[in-house]
């Protein structure tokens, strides 16, 4: 089996820029202008990334700081604490080349979950090189166990916890978030019957004008379908609910047994591996 460099990243606030056209070195010093502008501390150097999109971004870790400035341009976002793996990276005339990288990472038997984090040091002095890049994974098999990410969620403060690294997990743990999850999935449905409500109020409206006889039919048509609805989507969340469920203790199980083989990993700090970093 190859050898892992297995560390975990604790949480983290990051100042987040879109590089797009622009020069690493340009939007990077800009940044660290806008960080300072702000009064923020940074927190060991700013990280090369890229988003869902494959664009470049530079994310620079910062202290935690309440209702931070916000903009077009620069976003503060909170960053979870993650398994990252170690990978090399190839770099040639200053572009990363990412293909490969995710195949290092399952071969080793983890997930990938995003694009790698690459510290912004020196820079890259040669033409051709590699630098060392950390990839956020998870052990494979245990995706289903991660919090989808959800603007409605947050906001009504049903996002599920992130998972504890280095911890076992428990069977009426992942009985209860499923579900949680599945009953969120029931508030969405009774939502959308209440709003399908006005059309029963427009059908009752429509009876007083076409006659006093057809809106008592028109009313209770309207709420039979919306039963109907219900019924079939009640059952079908039921049954949603019981695939989930399985999924996810299986997801469980392999958490646990990776975790029962593994100690917890040393807390990656960059301030402190500088050196290291650099001779890779």
């Amino acid at each position: 089996m190859e050898h892992v460099d297995l560390y975990t990243l604790s949480a983290s606030q990051e100042v987040v820029r879109t590089v797009l056209n622009h020069d690493v070195e340009t939007v990077l010093n800009e940044l660290r202008e806008w960080v300072r502008g702000h009064g923020y501390t940074p927190l060991g150097p700013a990280l090369l990334g890229w988003d869902e999109l494959a664009l470049r971004q530079v994310r620079q870790p910062i202290a935690p700081v309440f209702a931070p400035d916000r903009g077009a341009t620069y976003r503060v976002v909170e960053r979870p604490a993650m398994l990252v793996v170690a990978a090399s990276i190839p770099v040639r005339n200053g572009k990363y080349n990412l293909a490969g990288v995710y195949d290092q990472v399952q071969r080793l038997g983890f997930d990938p979950l995003g694009a790698p984090y690459v510290p912004l040091l020196a820079g890259v002095q040669s033409a051709q090189t590699s630098v060392r890049g950390f990839v956020p994974v998870v052990p494979r098999g245990t995706r289903r166990l991660l919090p989808l990410p959800s603007w409605f969620a947050n906001k009504m403060g049903w996002q599920l916890p992130p998972l504890p690294l280095g911890e076992t997990l428990s069977a009426r743990l992942v009985m209860q978030q499923t579900g949680l999850l599945v009953l969120r999935a029931l508030i969405a449905v009774l939502l959308l019957g209440i709003v399908a409500l006005p059309l029963i109020t427009g059908a009752e409206l429509l009876g007083v004008v076409v006659g006093e006889a057809m809106w008592p039919h028109l009313v209770q048509r309207a709420l039979d379908s919306a039963l109907g609805f219900a019924t079939i989507a009640g059952l079908g969340l039921i049954g949603f609910g019981l695939l989930m469920l399985r999924s996810r203790l299986r997801a469980m199980r392999r958490w646990n047994t990776f975790w029962e083989r593994t100690p917890t990993p040393p807390l990656l700090v960059f301030d402190f591996m500088l050196e290291e970093i650099e001779k890779w």
